[in-house]
């Protein structure tokens, strides 16, 4: 099983046709379309072995009138019926490069759907920054690693507070065990890195923030 596939998955909305920006072996476009949550979809790639792992893979599912796959630096080339896009796996500064340059594109698509692997909270402020709306967010924890999956759109919505930034504001209204289990975890794991660094503003308010956070669940 993959926790952090198939929650990505399970962020799609049905009916849509979708791009997996950055799609690899293509498993997440394979998912999506086995299961009948999207009509279609094209597997980007920018990188040939991918693109020719993630053709062989959907040939072998039997896919290949539904999934089709698309040499693309980001957007570049990602046909302009896509409705729903997703970048998962990299980092930050990379998936924000990609929206950047295709500023323009964005409002065209109904859902976008993203999980990047560092800094997410410097993701969330780019969302905040640009005025957009954070619809769904998840926590998953796979092969010692948790992962925070966001989706949004680019309907306007007022800046994000610094808890927002630092947990999620659908974390928080949520709350799920596996948030919880999540900030926890996070707490921890920053006190230790204080204690290496001996002082670091930043590091300081988030763990202020997530102190906060995991005295109310203790209760």
């Amino acid at each position: 099983m993959n926790r952090r596939l198939e929650a990505i998955a399970s962020m799609a909305e049905a009916g849509m046709i979708t791009a997996d920006i950055g799609t690899d072996h293509a498993f997440l476009p394979i998912m999506l379309v086995r299961n009948g949550k999207v009509p279609k979809a094209y597997a980007c790639d920018l990188r040939s072995a991918p693109l020719e792992g993630a053709a062989r893979n959907i040939e072998k599912a039997g896919l290949s009138d539904q999934i089709s796959v698309i040499r693309s630096d980001g957007f570049e080339a990602v046909p302009s019926d896509t409705q729903c896009a997703i970048l998962a796996g990299m980092g930050c500064e990379t998936a924000i490069g990609i929206y950047e340059r295709a500023a323009q594109r964005l409002s065209s698509l109904s859902l976008l759907i993203t999980e990047v692997n560092n800094n997410v909270p410097q993701f969330r402020k780019w969302l905040s920054d640009h005025a957009f709306t954070i619809l769904d967010e998840a926590c998953v924890f796979e092969a010692g690693h948790w992962y925070e999956i966001i989706s949004w759109n680019t309907a306007e919505h007022e800046p994000y507070s610094e808890e927002d930034l630092l947990l999620g504001p659908v974390n928080r209204i949520r709350n799920t065990e596996s948030f919880q289990k999540y900030c926890t975890a996070r707490y921890g794991k920053d006190l230790k890195l204080l204690k290496l660094r001996g002082h670091d503003t930043e590091l300081e308010k988030e763990i202020h923030i997530l102190q906060k956070y995991t005295e109310k669940i203790s209760k």
